[in-house]
């Protein structure tokens, strides 16, 4: 049984060492797909593509504009799971003091 994502454009999805990030729709039975290794492969509902060795992909059914299902078959051992972006939050904790303040014996 094959596991079936719904995507939107950008999502990314790791596949045991790889990944694949939904680039682009086209038309209305299929899609592009961008993999780890910088190949832009086509999806169709048509057909499975074999993407990496062993892991095949297709369409899922019933896509529409607001809902691509990318559907994935691959062996059981083969992890896969959606990469979640992360807000990635710096601060800066510096404290900057005047210079007299840091001078010795000045109180």
């Amino acid at each position: 049984m094959a596991l079936v994502l719904g995507m939107q454009i950008g999502d990314k999805v790791e596949i045991g060492a790889g990944w694949i990030r939904l680039a682009a729709v086209r038309g209305s039975h299929a899609v592009q797909i961008q993999t780890s290794d910088n190949t832009l492969v086509l999806l169709s509902d048509k057909y499975e593509t074999e993407v990496f060795p062993t892991i095949w992909m297709g369409l899922g059914p019933l896509m529409t504009s607001a809902r691509i299902k990318l559907a994935f078959d691959a062996p059981v051992t083969v992890k896969i799971g959606r990469v979640i972006k992360r807000v990635q939050a710096r601060f800066d904790c510096s404290l900057t003091l005047p210079a007299a303040s840091y001078r010795a014996g000045s109180q």
